[in-house]
């Protein structure tokens, strides 16, 4: 399926199946140091996105990085500077630089990026630590520990330069955390 907002960047997005990684990989693009670990068959989705008109934001450390992204802005791209922490396992299928942040649809759950391009821009408005932002069925707190974004569903992720974890909040408001993996 193939979504297009702009020309300038073009992403190719690996979904996994149990691995947990979204591969946002730039059709021209490069390289990462191998990590392996062996995953299941992916399915292959590609989204065009243009730099020039992304909906985006920076927290005050300018570490987090967080942008709409797709056709009709169903993900929310989040990239940190520092890297995931701990940084979990890289899948064999991620030949690009893995674990810079989340992917999160509007109806799934987060996804670890796989990327070779990024959405790291100087000229985001800064987030400032106690606000909310609500964009395209998005939420986001932003807070000096960190920052929590979820979708409509209840489904989101935890990032900061200390930690990371995905969680899912249920019918019962109870929130069901997935863990980084040891390693």
């Amino acid at each position: 399926m193939m979504l297009t907002i702009g020309s300038k960047i073009a992403l190719t997005v690996l979904l996994m199946g149990s691995s947990g990684a979204i591969d946002t990989s730039i059709l021209q693009g490069r390289s990462s140091p191998n990590r392996k670990d062996d995953r299941s068959a992916a399915k292959m989705t590609k989204i065009n996105s243009s730099v020039n008109s992304l909906t985006g934001f920076v927290m005050p450390s300018r570490n987090i990085y967080c942008a709409l992204i797709g056709e009709k802005q169903e993900y929310l791209r989040c990239e940190i500077r520092s890297g995931l922490n701990p940084m979990p396992p890289r899948p064999e299928s991620c030949e690009s630089d893995w674990g810079a942040g989340f992917l999160l649809s509007r109806q799934s759950s987060a996804e670890i990026l796989c990327i070779s391009d990024t959405i790291i821009r100087d000229d985001y408005p800064t987030f400032a630590y106690g606000s909310n932002w609500m964009n395209a069925g998005f939420e986001c707190e932003s807070q000096k520990i960190g920052l929590t974004c979820k979708n409509s569903r209840g489904q989101g992720f935890f990032l900061s330069r200390e930690q990371w974890y995905r969680f899912s909040i249920g019918k019962n408001k109870k929130h069901f955390i997935s863990i980084p993996p040891e390693g």
